[in-house]
């Protein structure tokens, strides 16, 4: 029986591990896409009925969920070509990616933001965010 937990134990770790790296390659795919400004696979990283909240005060962000979030990065994209997100740092727990991120060149700001992405299946299903506008300061 020891053996077995053991072995239970050691796959066990293994799974979660790569379930963990599954769950980090979709927001690593939209990240890139975002910085190519390559709409499609960008929209293909998230659910179709994709919830967006303020993080402060658990509100669903209407303009950003369901069809009017792929309107509104179609539009960011096409508005905001110089646009990029770099990833200050990461954490990752079950299926929930934690990054805090560095925006630049959107309507002419740079700005911070914790963004938390919910991830199932292979898709984003919900966003969390809270944003902090930076003036003057490039990293």
């Amino acid at each position: 029986m020891k053996y077995i937990w053991v072995l239970f134990c050691f796959f066990g770790v293994h799974f979660i591990e790569a379930n963990q790296n599954c769950i980090e390659q979709v927001v690593d795919k939209q990240l890139i896409a975002y910085n190519e400004k390559d709409y499609e696979v960008f929209a293909s990283c998230y659910d179709e009925n994709i919830e967006s909240y303020d993080l402060e005060t658990s509100t669903l962000i209407a303009q950003m969920s369901g069809l009017n979030f792929f309107i509104h990065y179609r539009d960011k994209f096409n508005e905001n070509p110089n646009i990029q997100c770099k990833v200050i740092n990461r954490m990752v727990h079950d299926d929930l990616v934690i990054d805090h991120e560095y925006i630049s060149s959107f309507r002419g700001n740079n700005h911070v933001e914790l963004v938390i992405y919910q991830v199932t299946g292979a898709r984003i299903t919900k966003m969390w965010f809270t944003r902090e506008i930076l003036k003057g300061l490039d990293l």
